[in-house]
């Protein structure tokens, strides 16, 4: 899905880091260790933690694999009430709908997160910020 170009004020407001507390929280799910919390403050940072080792990967892993954890409503909402990117949240709305199960999501999901963000850093880059 391709999102429309945010304006500059909604750029830098995506590339921004929120406050402490507005961060949003997710878990790395590890075998051994167990789960991990890990707060996240970046839209950004949000998409590059996002992750799932594929089938064949976790089972050569075994214990050193991991699945990130995360509520996607709760991203919606924080995509759209702190960030601000009601565009976007939207898109994630849409894929949550039509995802059949959670790695469907987050396949769906991570590249479009990716996705504002490079299209954020372009226009920030365009207009001088």
């Amino acid at each position: 899905m391709q999102l429309q170009q945010p304006s500059p004020e909604l750029a830098r407001q995506i590339l921004s880091d929120v406050p402490y507390e507005d961060r949003l929280t997710a878990y790395k799910m590890r075998h051994g260790p167990g789960p991990q919390r890990r707060r996240l403050y970046s839209l950004e940072e949000t998409s590059e933690f996002l992750s799932i080792d594929d089938g064949d990967t976790l089972q050569q892993l075994g214990g050193k694999g991991s699945v990130t954890d995360i509520d996607f409503v709760e991203l919606q909402d924080w995509v759209a009430e702190v960030i601000g990117d009601q565009e976007l949240a939207a898109a994630i709305h849409n894929e949550i709908v039509d995802a059949d199960c959670y790695r469907e999501k987050l396949q769906r999901i991570q590249p479009l997160l990716k996705s504002r963000v490079e299209q954020s850093k372009k226009v920030v880059n365009t207009h001088g910020d």
